[in-house]
């Protein structure tokens, strides 16, 4: 059987980053847990107050690094319960290397195989 190998480009689903909300028009200032980050996309999970269309700086510690990479300006694409999406757009060049060298090391490996052959037969009535 031929099997590929596909490359995920974010953190291994769920995985949870610690990180901080700051939105200085909003007076926006708390904690939450990253999800599902890539270089683009993530979600947060935060008992912070926001809605769609809000700009968040968020400070994150990436697991095995000694600073926090900086994401300027994260846009809350839509809200669910204590769960936000957020688009990256403000993310230093600094950061993204950092983050991409991250997400690197951590981006599982996952074999994609076709869907199994199944025979259908006629059984015995």
């Amino acid at each position: 059987m031929h099997t590929t190998t596909a490359l995920r480009t974010t953190v291994p689903e769920r995985c949870p980053i610690p990180c901080a909300l700051y939105s200085a028009a909003e007076g926006l200032h708390d904690e939450g847990t990253l999800l599902d980050l890539s270089l683009t996309h993530g979600h947060v999970e935060s008992v912070a107050a926001v809605v769609p269309g809000m700009t968040l700086a968020i400070f994150a510690m990436l697991p095995g690094t000694s600073r926090a990479v900086v994401i300027e300006d994260a846009l809350v694409t839509w809200v669910r319960g204590g769960e936000c999406g957020l688009r990256l757009d403000g993310l230093r060049p600094e950061d993204a290397d950092s983050l991409e060298t991250y997400l690197g090391k951590t981006a599982a490996t996952r074999p994609v195989s076709p869907a199994p052959r199944v025979a259908l037969v006629d059984a015995p009535h």
